[in-house]
């Protein structure tokens, strides 16, 4: 029965971050799972992911910090469209 609070609270409370929030501001934490996933891997057994697993993590940082990165762009661009907009009469 613990176990399984254990693994539902979080589970839960993840899906309720990603129903109320932007997925750009939650992407860090995505990432934070992986940095955990190797040290509990390294701390518990030893082991750490071969060159193919770090070349994937890679490009999945990468392309997830390119689309925070156009989000970020397209928003200023929005924000800047509307600022210069002419107010309606």
């Amino acid at each position: 029965m613990s176990t399984s609070l254990q693994n539902t609270g979080p589970f839960d409370l993840n899906a309720a971050a990603f129903a109320r929030a932007e997925v750009s501001a939650l992407a860090p934490f995505e990432y934070c799972a992986l940095l955990w996933a190797v040290l509990i891997g390294y701390a518990v057994w030893r082991d750490l992911p071969p060159a193919e697993v770090w070349a994937g993590a890679a490009i999945i940082i990468a392309c997830g910090l390119y689309v925070i990165h156009r989000e970020s762009l397209q928003h200023r661009e929005r924000v800047t469209a509307a600022e210069h907009s002419d107010p309606l009469p």
